[in-house]
C-alpha cells in the first residue's frame, strides 16, 4: 500500500510557521541593527576628517616592498561595521577586497577608529550598519 506522506509534512510546516522558533527577531531592543535611518552615523569631525583619518593610516601601514617597488597599488575595499547607540564600532567585516594585505589594513584602519556620532531614527539613537568604501592608490615614482 501507498503511502502519503504529504500530511505529516504539511503538519510540520504548519508547526514550524506558527512557532517562534524560527523567528528572526532580536531577543530585545537592545539587538535591533538598522540599515536606513533618518540620520545616519557620522565620523567625528565629518566626511572630511575621515578621509583624513584614513589616508594618514593607509600609508603607515603600506607594505614597505610594494612602495620600494614603485608597483601601482590601485583598488576598493568595502568593509561593513555597526555603530551602536554609543557610538562603538563593533562587528567589522570585510564585504569586498581586491588583496590580501589592503584588505587586512582597511579592517584595521576601521577598528582603529574613535567613536563615532550614532545614528537616529525618530529622535532616538540606533545601532546602524555602515559600509565603508576604502580606496587604495598608490603610485610611487623615485
Amino acid at each position: 500500500m501507498k503511502k502519503n506522506h504529504f500530511f505529516p509534512l504539511l503538519l510540520l510546516m504548519i508547526f514550524a510557521l506558527s512557532s517562534k522558533a524560527f523567528a528572526c527577531e532580536p531577543k530585545n531592543e537592545e539587538e535591533v541593527i538598522f540599515d536606513i535611518v533618518e540620520t545616519q552615523p557620522q565620523f567625528p569631525g565629518g566626511w572630511n576628517a575621515l578621509h583624513r583619518f584614513i589616508s594618514e593610516r593607509k600609508f603607515y601601514h603600506y607594505p614597505r616592498m610594494h612602495i620600494s617597488w614603485g608597483a601601482p597599488i590601485c583598488g576598493r575595499v568595502l568593509v561593513q561595521f555597526t555603530v551602536l547607540k554609543t557610538g562603538e564600532i563593533t562587528d567589522i567585516n570585510l564585504i569586498r577586497g581586491f588583496h590580501c594585505w589592503a584588505d587586512n589594513i582597511a579592517v584595521r584602519i576601521v577598528g582603529e577608529m574613535p567613536n563615532w556620532i550614532p545614528g537616529e531614527l525618530q529622535g532616538e539613537k540606533v545601532n546602524v550598519r555602515f559600509i565603508l568604501p576604502i580606496l587604495f592608490r598608490l603610485h610611487c615614482i623615485d
